[in-house]
């Protein structure tokens, strides 16, 4: 797996810098498997009440080099959920969104099942088109508020 890092008061990864100068890729695939290991430091509690439901950015497609990326694309995010918010359970998790977004239009689906630290999750997406020269989208934290502590992220993606 891949090790990402978004330092404390950033919303970009370290690796980020380097995709701006090669963030294409050639894959010719329509399908997905992203395998991302819960790290503490993806728990991000924020007293901040904008910043409580913010979907961090784990992964994602465009579908070409040149369109926005809210026109034609494909993301894998989380949101937080800090201890004791999850039906009085006494733990702190992490629930996925998958998204897409067709012709500027938002497609939402929240993935189902809650991971906790240590969880392996295993997230499989077909996308409704095929990529074949397109633009990745690597991690951006929060929406609203950037990182208030340096997240790790794990992940490994492969192209089917």
């Amino acid at each position: 797996m891949k090790t990402l890092i978004i330092k404390k008061g950033n919303h970009y990864s370290t690796f980020y810098t380097f995709l701006k100068f090669f963030p294409w890729i050639a894959i010719n695939k329509n399908e997905l498997k992203i395998t991302i290991e819960i790290t503490p430091e993806m728990i991000s509690v924020s007293t901040e009440k904008d910043c409580i439901k913010d979907s961090n950015k784990i992964f994602g497609l465009n579908k070409d080099l040149f369109s926005h990326h809210h026109k034609d694309s494909f993301r894998i995010s989380y949101i937080t959920h800090p201890k004791g918010t999850l039906n009085g359970i006494d733990y702190d998790c992490v629930q996925f969104v998958e998204y897409d977004y067709i012709n500027s239009v938002r497609i939402s689906n929240e993935l189902t099942g809650y991971y906790k630290v240590g969880d392996i999750a295993v997230i499989n997406h077909k996308l409704p088109y095929t990529i074949k020269i397109g633009r990745k989208l690597f991690p951006y934290h929060g929406g609203t508020c950037v990182a208030k502590h340096d997240i790790i992220l794990k992940c490994k993606i492969e192209y089917l």
